[in-house]
């Protein structure tokens, strides 16, 4: 899809922007090249925040109207705004069917663990139980998931939708589907693939950032060690340390960033990401160090890249001290 950027158009692209990305850093650069961005950048970018799906659809159909998009334009704002408004009326049961409340946490362990699960045969009902469930406030690190399940001829239930809540602030933020069907020219779950968030970003060599993906995962931070054309989906590369101590690399404009979890964020880590200032926890002070090596230039953050590619045989990472021998002696 293209459009003619009209000036009510690209006002309405800053003021998703304006709204959706907390990192300050993120947003502003984005406003500042928000002309530069492809129409399905923005599609995207609306449909993976952490925000109301009611709300994602609003905006939706506001830049349907401002970008002069057909009626039935395939994969277009207005054809996602419908496939939205259609699950959120399949928050409605009918007869038979039933809906499961599951919720879970992501541990300091880096373990996904699963509290709990309910059924309801209505939707209120799972509201009200959220309620009695945080009355003393929930971890920043949890979230619930809607799962709708409908009778089959077999008299087996099958579930048909999945829908991911925030029970702190009371939302559906995402919804997929299990084995999804066409819906207009929708053959990409809009709603729910948008972890991998396609957008550039303003960061530089040795720059240390934070990649914040809660509530489906802890605070943790990395250091940029690529960022090549900006364009690529997995050419910004980002070191981290892992939970056993090693230092690996991985995309930053992926949710999957971080391999060294069970954690799988349902949201990208580009909304909140920020630089950091130092120091550091004491337990990651050896990004502090990496840092001033990357930020001496290409040739240093190239060559420690093709040495971690090289030398990382089992996947999982290597020791500072290797990295300190061959770079830092």
């Amino acid at each position: 899809m293209k459009y003619i950027h009209t000036e009510q158009y690209d006002d309405a692209v800053r003021d998703v922007i304006s709204k959706l990305v907390e990192s300050e850093t993120m947003r502003n650069y984005l406003l500042e090249n928000a002309q530069n961005l492809q129409d399905r950048q923005i599609l995207d970018l609306i449909c993976g925040s952490r925000t109301a799906l009611k709300r994602k659809i609003r905006l939706l159909k506001k830049l349907a109207a401002e970008s002069g998009e057909e009626e039935n334009e395939p994969g277009g704002f207005r054809e996602s705004a419908d496939y939205g408004r259609w699950a959120l009326r399949q928050l409605k049961a009918g007869p038979g069917e039933v809906f499961l409340g599951i919720e879970y946490g992501a541990e300091p362990d880096g373990r996904t663990e699963q509290y709990g699960s309910e059924p309801f045969f209505r939707l209120r009902d799972f509201w009200e139980a959220m309620k009695l469930d945080g009355e003393d406030g929930w971890s920043d690190t949890a979230w619930c998931s809607i799962e709708k399940y409908v009778p089959e001829e077999s008299g087996r239930l099958a579930r048909t939708l999945r829908y991911i809540v925030s029970p702190a602030v009371g939302e559906i933020w995402f919804f997929d589907e299990p084995y999804p069907k066409k819906h207009g020219s929708i053959d990409i779950i809009p709603f729910s693939d948008s972890r991998h968030l396609n957008l550039p970003v303003p960061f530089c060599l040795g720059d240390i950032i934070t990649v914040d993906c809660r509530p489906f995962a802890p605070v943790r931070h990395g250091v940029i060690l690529e960022v090549g054309d900006n364009i690529d989906c997995c050419c910004v590369q980002c070191l981290y340390q892992t939970k056993s101590g090693l230092l690996k690399t991985g995309a930053l404009k992926h949710s999957s960033l971080f391999s060294d979890t069970q954690w799988q964020p349902e949201v990208s880590p580009l909304y909140r990401a920020e630089l950091v200032r130092r120091p550091l926890p004491k337990e990651e002070r050896a990004l502090e160090r990496i840092s001033d090596f990357v930020g001496g230039g290409e040739k240093r953050s190239a060559a420690l890249w093709q040495f971690l590619y090289e030398t990382d045989k089992t996947g999982r990472g290597i020791p500072l001290s290797v990295i300190e021998n061959e770079f830092f002696v």
